[in-house]
């Protein structure tokens, strides 16, 4: 199972759904950003996914990952180049050996090539003072845009700009009804949902594959292109946001 649960918020399902049936028209563009506070009091402890020695890829794997499957998931595109930019920040916390600076890979930006001419941006940090888990998503297409924030986890905003200019707005669409995705594996009408919740329809689809034989989703060759988009953006930040592409699987015939 890959644990992409931000996948599993019902306000997603429901955005792909309006994405794919061609709701937007033709999507242009992306914009996330993922922030968080968890790292941005120093005279906290020290733990978690931190710097590449002790986590493997510190930020990118911690929280830009999401962004970057939520941009392919949503769209159903696939990253082909990148842009990228990281800050690394030497932060004091209290220690088992007296207070000591440790380099933190705390913040990246990246914008991302996609097929089908689509343009993204993503954000993410774990430094953002009084954003404790913030996640802000807006797709733009050529009649109309959906946007979502994890701070109103059971509303999606939807403007249709085919309708006449003086009819047209951003409804907030409450998505805890009865056609939700989420209610085979444990959601009920009405229901509010939270962060933590997400998890349980993510564990629900896996066993309800399992029992029906299909294959789960996210796949494991979604989650592989994932970390190639994120290497791809290590390796421009490394080059000075040199636009870099992402290296795909060679084709078979």
């Amino acid at each position: 199972m890959i644990g992409f649960n931000y996948r599993r918020i019902p306000a997603f399902a429901l955005a792909k759904d309006l994405i794919s049936e061609g709701w937007l028209g033709a999507v242009r563009h992306v914009r996330i950003a993922c922030v968080q506070d968890w790292l941005a009091d120093e005279s906290g402890t020290m733990n978690g996914p931190l710097g590449n020695e002790s986590a493997g890829s510190g930020v990118l794997g911690d929280i830009a990952c999401h962004a970057i499957d939520l941009i392919q998931h949503l769209t159903g595109q696939s990253a082909t180049e990148v842009t990228g930019a990281r800050r690394t920040s030497a932060m004091q916390w209290p220690g088992t050996t007296g207070l000591e600076d440790v380099l933190v890979d705390d913040a990246m930006w990246a914008t991302l090539g996609l097929t089908g001419g689509i343009g993204a941006s993503a954000e993410v940090s774990r430094v953002n003072g009084g954003e404790q888990n913030s996640l802000r998503i807006e797709v733009y297409g050529s009649r109309g845009l959906v946007a979502f924030d994890l701070e109103n986890p059971n509303q999606l905003s939807f403007l249709d700009a085919a309708v006449p200019t003086n009819e047209q707005g951003s409804p907030l669409v409450l998505v805890a009804e009865p056609d939700s995705q989420c209610l085979e594996t444990w959601w009920s009408q009405g229901q509010v949902i939270g962060r933590e919740q997400t998890f349980t329809p993510q564990v629900g689809h896996f066993l309800l594959a399992i029992n029906s034989g299909e294959a789960t989703r996210p796949s494991f060759e979604e989650a592989q292109q994932v970390q190639r988009v994120l290497a791809a953006i290590q390796e421009s930040s490394a080059n000075k946001s040199k636009i870099t592409p992402v290296q795909l699987p060679a084709q078979t015939s």
